[in-house]
């Protein structure tokens, strides 16, 4: 493959973008910190080597306007110069390692996506040069996950066992309600405490059952899902009881297809909290520290 260097100059698209965003020479010049002769030639060279003008001149050329041609360019000319521009950021980036060049993430299904997407899009600020991959849920085989590079971060219910090599901090909390069909006769109780609960059939994703989240009431009859939002569905169904996050919960609420059962809270916990595990030799503390602090924050998670 030969390699040669490129006849469009990044400084002649660059003054072209400028020019198309303020409309004349003068305030392009002061855009790019150029005088405005300096940009009248490189607009000049520019359409000397496509052969094509870019700009229809008005008012003796005082006034520039985009024309068919110079439309069409301008959408590439930006995105050339944003890719450009994440190279930079990716190049500079290496003298330091301040950040990867990969992070892959995974989340448990408990985690509403309002958290994944400002906490993904707050990382991108941060990091631009680093991608991201999601990965679904890997709390199950977390040891060997994130030992094997698989995956960088786990975000997942917090656990009381400990594994060789991983790291964990608390960053915040779901809170939990049980729901039923608005027919269902515990609608219409208060304080409902666990006795009351062993006759229903309780609906709630595998995880928790191996989490053992379950034990503090031990219902005769469960239905295991494969995620929160199935759940929802089988109790709008009037086939048991829902256990879920609020913000799963959150339209079925309002449009009163189901109904918050009234629960002593101080009989069950009415949070889960959540855990982000990680290796404890990871390359770049900087990342691990601004993931904990921008999870805490979403949370509104205090330490003590």
């Amino acid at each position: 493959m030969n390699h040669t260097l490129p006849i469009l100059e990044t400084r002649l698209l660059s003054c072209f973008v400028a020019i198309a965003e303020t409309g004349n020479l003068r305030k392009a010049g002061l855009k790019l910190g150029k005088a405005k002769s300096t940009v009248s030639r490189w607009l000049s060279e520019l359409e000397d080597l496509l052969g094509y003008q870019v700009f229809d001149r008005e008012s003796s050329g005082l006034v520039l306007t985009l024309n068919e041609q110079g439309e069409y360019l301008l959408v590439k000319a930006r995105t050339v110069l944003a890719t450009l521009g994440r190279f930079e950021d990716f190049a500079f980036a290496q003298e330091n390692k301040q950040a990867p060049n990969k992070l892959t993430f995974s989340f448990n299904h408990l985690v509403a996506n309002e958290c994944i997407t400002d906490l993904i899009k707050n990382l991108r600020e941060h990091a631009p040069q680093t991608e991201i991959e999601l990965l679904p849920s890997l709390q199950d085989t977390l040891q060997d996950s994130l030992m094997a590079g698989t995956v960088d971060f786990v975000l997942g219910l917090a656990s009381e066992d400990l594994y060789p090599d991983i790291g964990g901090m608390i960053v915040g909390e779901e809170q939990i309600m049980m729901l039923a069909h608005p027919q269902h006769p515990l609608n219409s109780q208060t304080q409902i405490e666990s006795q009351q609960l062993l006759p229903e059939t309780i609906i709630h994703p595998q995880f928790l059952s191996k989490k053992k989240k379950d034990e503090s009431f031990n219902p005769i009859s469960s239905i295991i899902t494969s995620d929160f939002q199935l759940a929802i569905d089988f109790a709008k169904a009037n086939l048991g009881i829902a256990y879920s996050p609020e913000h799963i919960a959150r339209q079925a609420l309002k449009n009163k297809s189901l109904c918050q059962l009234d629960m002593n809270w101080e009989e069950f916990s009415q949070h889960l909290p959540l855990m982000l595990f990680y290796r404890l030799n990871y390359s770049y503390p900087k990342i691990k520290q601004h993931l904990i602090d921008s999870l805490r924050d979403w949370y509104g998670y205090q330490t003590v």
